[in-house]
């Protein structure tokens, strides 16, 4: 738990620091399917850890939205999903399909926005967020 929140905190820094108002949404982006350390990590432990990040974002005055794939969202579980905005990125499909809600979808990784040198990702949010 300490990287984690070490994680957490390293975020919230780089938020004021980049003048993000409190209030505003930051993303859990959790991707354990990319490999690394949290890669074979249990359900409940996946759980925990999201839970617990967006804990310290929602303590410090900021919103917590969880980022992530289908498969990756189903590892996090409904009920931690069920507890935050949801942002899944699904780049193969016309109509993303999850188990769990979600309130905004990445369709694509690699869009060309004049001015912008290099790919960006976008996204669609079907709901206003608060």
């Amino acid at each position: 738990m300490a990287e984690l929140e070490q994680e957490a905190n390293f975020a919230l820094t780089t938020a004021t620091e980049l003048g993000l108002p409190k209030g505003a949404y930051l993303a859990c982006d959790y991707e354990p399917s990319n490999g690394g350390r949290i890669a074979n990590i249990s359900q409940d432990q996946a759980s925990s850890f999201v839970r617990r990040f967006c804990e310290i974002i929602e303590s410090a005055g900021y919103k917590p939205i969880i980022y992530g794939n289908a498969k990756d969202l189903v590892l996090i579980g409904e009920q931690t999903c069920s507890a935050y905005p949801v942002w899944l990125a699904s780049y193969t499909t016309e109509n993303p399909l999850s188990p769990i809600e979600f309130v905004a979808w990445q369709y694509t990784n690699c869009a060309s926005i004049q001015g912008i040198d290099g790919e960006v990702d976008v996204s669609l949010f079907f709901t206003p967020l608060e």
